[in-house]
């Protein structure tokens, strides 16, 4: 973005910048964006540290230093997910951050009738700058990736301090919507609908001697979801 400020007693203001900046990003589908104001003159030029601004739409309430180290990029507070299906689960990391990923899981083991957890092991996160991380949740690949044959309930995926919560249904969704949520993260929306028919009748209604008489029958079945 550019423009040119003319100076009023010897200052010029620039107001708004947040607006230019989410444009950019909306238009670019970005999450996060580094940042820099440059003003040059005819005889002399400046420019403001590197900022690094992550797109949100929430007033967050907390540091946004600390959110990042303790939320995942979502509002979610769990997920419910189709054994079949999948998700996307966003996490933002700052510079030279090394930890150890994993997944807690609670499974139904084949001949087993109570449920245990067992943890398996995922990907290390080592950053040497800011970084975005998208991880892709399949409940059929974790079941696979635990080795013996189960049936998976719920899971919990750990990144140093960020936690979130799956658990996993049997339900197939009648439609799954791709979205982006408040932070501009990919996100999926696994809808399962009950489709219900009524039947809506239109007729005309005549009494000649007593006797009552239907005419002009109009029906037809419409659909809840």
């Amino acid at each position: 973005f550019e423009t040119t400020l003319y100076p009023y007693n010897n200052i010029a203001m620039l107001y708004d910048a947040r607006s230019i900046i989410e444009g950019h990003m909306l238009d670019k589908q970005r999450v996060f964006a580094n940042f820099v104001i440059t003003a040059d003159t005819k005889t002399e030029e400046t420019t403001t540290p590197e900022r690094h601004f992550i797109y949100s739409r929430l007033s967050l309430a907390t540091n946004v230093m600390d959110f990042v180290q303790l939320f995942f990029l979502t509002t979610r507070s769990m997920f419910t997910i189709p054994r079949n299906s999948f998700q996307t689960l966003s996490e933002f990391y700052l510079p030279d951050v090394m930890l150890q990923g994993y997944t807690e899981c609670l499974a139904l083991f084949d001949g087993e009738t109570t449920p245990r957890m067992v943890r398996i092991e995922d990907a290390k996160v080592d950053t040497k700058n800011t970084t975005l991380i998208r991880d892709i949740i399949s409940p059929i690949a974790i079941e696979t990736r635990i080795g013996s044959k189960c049936r998976l309930l719920q899971f919990t995926v750990h990144r140093g301090f960020l936690a979130k919560t799956f658990y996993v249904t049997d339900r197939t969704p009648n439609r799954t919507l791709l979205v982006r949520n408040e932070f501009n993260c990919d996100e999926y929306i696994h809808l399962t609908c009950v489709t219900k028919s009524k039947l809506d009748l239109d007729r005309s209604t005549a009494t000649s001697l007593g006797v009552t008489t239907f005419y002009d029958d109009k029906s037809a079945y419409e659909y809840d979801v």
